[in-house]
């Protein structure tokens, strides 16, 4: 028994050694005072809930050109709603953006079917009215229309939230982003879309409706629902 342990030289102390185990007693307090840091880098945590706020998932990032980013398994029962958050530049100006939802888990497959109902409105900063990209019974969400090639300006950004996709409900996106349009001037975005057929969707693909993407970052996270 002691009060306090402390290294025996310098200022670095070990606990144990490999293989040892350390167990924390059910009742006892482990009470790490503000300011301290807790550094888990490359450690496996395992058994805490986080009952508060956002769950990472999974990400997936492109560095070279490639047809398109997909982010399988990544809507689960789990958790009810996600939180997205990506970017990704077109290797071609004036493209169009666009996602499908996918199926399958790990082995995910692309949901084509003519189920997608969307409606985004454009800001556009060098024109003072709004513009707008909508469909219904599309095979597909096409939310940017006329995305630049700069991968400085970045052509696409955007944060989304995505509603219930696991369930065979109807599943709901939505949220904002901003892209750079093929003129180089600034648009955001405001918008959803529906995808209406009652599907488990798991995953979801990001893609141009012409050429190649680069660079790209795509992250998912779980909302907490307590």
């Amino acid at each position: 028994k002691a009060d306090k342990w402390s290294p025996a030289s310098g200022t670095a102390g070990t606990i144990g050694d490999n293989g040892d185990t350390f167990t924390v007693p059910s009742g006892v307090t482990l009470d790490i005072a503000s300011g301290a840091t807790l550094d888990a880098t490359g450690a496996t945590v395992t058994g805490i809930t986080d009952t508060n706020g956002l769950v990472f998932i999974n990400e997936v990032t492109a560095s070279s050109d490639v047809g398109s980013v997909i982010l399988d398994n990544v809507f689960t029962s789990t958790y009810q709603n996600y939180l997205l958050i990506g970017e990704m530049t077109p290797a071609d100006n004036n493209v169009e953006a666009r996602f499908l939802f996918r199926t399958g888990g790990s082995s995910g497959s692309d949901l084509t079917g003519s189920q997608y109902a969307y409606s985004f409105v454009l800001g556009k900063s060098d024109v003072s009215t709004y513009n707008s990209t909508q469909a219904t019974g599309a095979a597909s969400c096409g939310f940017a229309p006329d995305v630049n090639n700069n991968s400085d300006r970045v052509g696409v950004r955007l944060a989304w939230t995505v509603f219930d996709p696991f369930s065979t409900k109807r599943t709901t996106l939505s949220g904002t982003g901003k892209y750079t349009q093929s003129d180089a001037n600034f648009a955001s975005i405001m918008g959803g879309c529906d995808y209406k057929d009652q599907t488990s969707i798991t995953g979801i693909k990001f893609y141009f409706n012409s050429g190649n993407l680069s660079p790209a970052h795509f992250r998912v996270y779980g909302i907490v629902n307590s």
